[in-house]
């Protein structure tokens, strides 16, 4: 009885369908009332895929080719500091040069000083020129060695 007062009424019962495009009943269904309508369904989805993964494969090389950027970005970074590394310890190691040349005249002088008679000026400038190595001495004595 219930089904004869629902084909009287008119009433329909929606289907619902899981997955990317209706079945194949469906779509016959589509084209018989709207000729090739199922084709024109099947076709859109297939362009809809096409989209998707031309969309995607663009986002993967911009992706890789910031990823790429980024490297040379830090290749060219680590030349850098590797390069003004280079030159500070060059600078470090010129300064020591010319830090033992000064403390050795300074020195030498001293002794000059010293054995020709001025022996105030001559202490004096032994004491310059010995406070530097003794403070170097020193204060490596205090640092832990790397």
């Amino acid at each position: 009885m219930a089904d004869e007062i629902s084909a009287r009424r008119g009433q329909r019962h929606p289907e619902i369908f899981i997955g990317l495009i209706p079945p194949p009943q469906v779509l016959e269904a589509y084209d018989e009332l709207v000729p090739g309508s199922g084709k024109m369904i099947v076709d859109y989805f297939a362009q809809q895929v096409q989209h998707r993964m031309d969309h995607e494969n663009k986002q993967s090389a911009l992706v890789a080719s910031q990823v790429q950027a980024q490297i040379e970005l830090n290749r060219a970074q680590i030349e850098l500091d590797r390069t003004r590394l280079t030159a500070d310890n060059k600078i470090r190691e010129q300064g020591q040069w010319i830090g033992a040349a000064l403390t050795f005249t300074v020195l030498g002088s001293g002794i000059v000083l010293t054995t020709q008679g001025e022996s105030a000026g001559g202490l004096a400038m032994l004491f310059v020129g010995l406070t530097p190595l003794v403070s170097k001495f020193l204060h490596g004595l205090r640092q832990p060695h790397a």
